[in-house]
């Protein structure tokens, strides 16, 4: 019997960030992620991966993502970020169910972004 007898493209995929977690996403895929959004927002943003992909235990899953900004911005603005950042990312990534938050002062109160914020990973 194999210690480790997975072997789908998940588990393939996976790195480690830090000793404690293991997520779902490719070198190649965080490099893009965090490239696209430093065009979008700037090289100051945090970007957060949550969500199924945090646990290596299971499969599939969207990929999470919280973005917390440097500076305010009005929400049409971050509306018009946001499609673009997802628009980059569709292009560089290919087809794949991406959700994206944005902290801002109108959203900071929300359960969502508390959670995000506290079990998501620094990418």
């Amino acid at each position: 019997m194999k210690l480790f007898p997975r072997h789908d493209r998940f588990w393939h995929n996976s790195i480690t960030l830090n000793k404690q977690n293991k997520i779902r996403l490719s070198k190649s895929e965080i490099n893009i992620i965090k490239s696209v959004a430093c065009e979008v927002w700037g090289d100051q943003t945090m970007i957060y991966l949550f969500g199924s992909r945090t646990d290596d235990s299971t499969k599939g899953g969207d990929i999470d993502l919280f973005v917390e900004l440097m500076e305010e911005q009005e929400p049409k603005k971050i509306m018009l970020q946001k499609a673009e950042f997802l628009g980059k990312l569709d292009i560089l990534l290919g087809e794949q169910k991406i959700d994206v938050l944005v902290r801002t002062h109108y959203n900071n109160h929300l359960p969502i972004i508390k959670t995000a914020r506290i079990n998501g990973v620094a990418l």
